[in-house]
């Protein structure tokens, strides 16, 4: 826990020792069957961890809130991955934001897509949802905030809470870890 606490300490000030090379920072494309999903893929070095996130309609990577909280995983030590799980044009078709099985099968394809990559093969791998389920269960961890978390502080609470569930059940332990 400490070393995790300091590697997270070392990467808020931007201390550039932290890893050996530099990080991974780049737009993807994703082919799933006869369609291309576009995502973003930000991966810390070393990297041993990565979230997938899984947003509700009306966003997308580009959103500011994914990329708000994406941002403190990853200053966390957390690799991401923001992906849109719809095409534009499926977007469309407001049968298809509500198509829960299409949107696993595309999260699921995405993930063996990361999981083929040789840079994080040996990572854990979390999902981050946002709509819905997923917004009413940070709704019962988050209290005053409505689903878009639009209250003063709900969306850093939210980007705090997710940075630290993910940190604790996704970061590797330390190899020799410190006695407090």
């Amino acid at each position: 826990m400490i070393l995790l606490l300091d590697t997270a300490a070392r990467r808020m000030r931007g201390d550039q020792s932290v890893g050996q090379r530099p990080d991974c920072d780049v737009d993807v494309e994703i082919p799933v069957g006869a369609v291309v999903l576009q995502g973003h893929l930000h991966l810390p070095e070393p990297a041993d961890s990565v979230v997938l996130f899984a947003h509700g309609s009306g966003s997308s990577r580009h959103s500011p809130r994914n990329q708000f909280v994406a941002s403190a995983l990853y200053r966390a030590g957390i690799g991401t991955l923001l992906l849109d799980l719809l095409t534009a044009p499926e977007e469309l078709d407001r049968a298809n934001v509500f198509d829960m099985d299409l949107l696993a099968t595309r999260l699921t394809a995405a993930t063996r897509w990361l999981r083929n990559r040789p840079d994080v093969a040996s990572c854990r791998v979390g999902y981050f949802g946002a709509s819905t389920g997923a917004g009413a269960a940070l709704l019962a961890v988050v209290d005053r905030a409505t689903h878009l978390f639009e209250e003063p502080g709900t969306l850093a609470e939210v980007a705090i809470l997710a940075s630290d569930w993910f940190t604790r059940y996704l970061a590797k332990e330390p190899q020799n870890p410190s006695v407090a």
